[in-house]
């Protein structure tokens, strides 16, 4: 299915009953990228509709496609869509792929993708979609297999049929059979012979919860013999080797700086960026790049403001400082990491709007 237009895009998201009237800027349709494209690409942990943080590491990094492992922040409802809150030019350069996590409005992406049906989906121009056992290829020839799904911890603190859907966990019967042989698998969550569990706490009572999914994906770790499994969920990096299978675990996309080496929240499943960065910063629309470091104290200290051209970046960073719990590092200013969410986020604003 490929939606060719922003009418299109309306349509779809309305056979959930969702009105979206208000949306106002233009989408241009987009074919999907062939795999011959897919050169360098991306996969990131879990988003959770914040948009300013994924706009600034896909135009820091430039890849060709950025993978989602579940946990996208697709809620029409409630949150800006993607393919209208992102900058164009993000969704020009870079297509993204998700599979769909616990955090999704399920019955959404059910009618843009009905269960049994195992293809990729453009629920918007450059947005596409990959359901439970839906299969995409990447220029150097792998298949990559996709298994969304999980079990919410948090749903005792939710409302069903609003922002919490039991939809969201994985059943075998949502997967095609037998499963199908892939190099790499994307799920949210893991399976349950890696071993890894959720402890109780305070907040999550639950002790060792038990998620049918991860069942689900042993089903599938037999199936599709991959010798690559990635997935978000965690909230943290994990990395390891299961045999001869490589696995990684990726924290989610939030309060960061991005790094050449990389960051905790990405892995590189080919090739590696589209440009070449000096030193950690935030890329931003138009061009534009904000160096930042880390001091012993973790404040986020960008370059000297006095050193910066006048402009609307400029213009934002000053107001934003004002606003701020700022202060001076060895001569420059920074901000708390508390503070750097909503910094970035009108900083993407500013420079995109100018």
């Amino acid at each position: 299915m490929k939606i060719k237009n922003k009418a299109e895009a309306l349509a779809a998201v309305r056979e959930c009953g969702l009105a979206l009237e208000d949306i106002s800027k233009d989408t241009k349709g987009t074919v999907m990228k062939k795999p011959s494209e897919m050169r360098n690409v991306l996969c990131v942990g879990d988003v959770h509709a914040r948009w300013a943080w994924l706009a600034s590491l896909l135009l820091y990094f430039k890849p060709d496609v950025c993978i989602c492992a579940g946990d996208f922040g697709w809620w029409p409802k409630f949150i800006d869509l993607p393919g209208i809150a992102l900058p164009s030019e993000v969704l020009e350069q870079t297509e993204i792929r998700f599979c769909d996590g616990n955090h999704e409005d399920h019955p959404s992406l059910l009618a843009a993708a009905p269960r049994g049906r195992f293809e990729p989906v453009e629920i918007m121009p450059g947005i596409v979609y990959q359901p439970r056992g839906s299969v995409m290829e990447i220029a150097d020839g792998r298949r990559v297999l996709f298994a969304g799904g999980a079990m919410s911890v948090d749903r005792k603190f939710r409302t069903e049929g609003r922002d919490w859907f039991p939809e969201e966990v994985l059943r075998p019967e949502h997967l095609p059979s037998p499963v199908p042989d892939a190099d790499v698998v994307v799920s949210h969550t893991v399976p349950l012979r890696f071993g890894l569990n959720l402890l109780s706490s305070s907040v999550y009572p639950a002790g060792n919860l038990f998620d049918p999914s991860r069942e689900a994906l042993d089903i599938v770790l037999e199936g599709a013999k991959p010798d690559i499994w990635i997935a978000g969920h965690w909230h943290e990096r994990k990395d390891w080797m299961l045999g001869r299978m490589e696995c990684h675990v990726l924290d989610m996309v939030y309060g960061g700086v991005c790094r050449p080496e990389g960051t905790p929240w990405t892995f590189w499943l080919s090739g590696g960026p589209g440009i070449e960065r000096t030193g950690p910063g935030w890329a931003l629309p138009g061009g534009a790049f904000l160096p930042l470091r880390e001091s012993g104290s973790k404040f986020y200290a960008c370059a000297d403001l006095e050193a910066m051209d006048d402009g609307p970046m400029k213009k934002a960073a000053l107001r934003l400082l004002a606003g701020c719990t700022a202060h001076q590092v060895d001569g420059v200013w920074g901000v708390k990491p508390g503070d750097a969410d909503r910094m970035l986020e009108n900083l993407c604003r500013n420079c995109w709007r100018a």
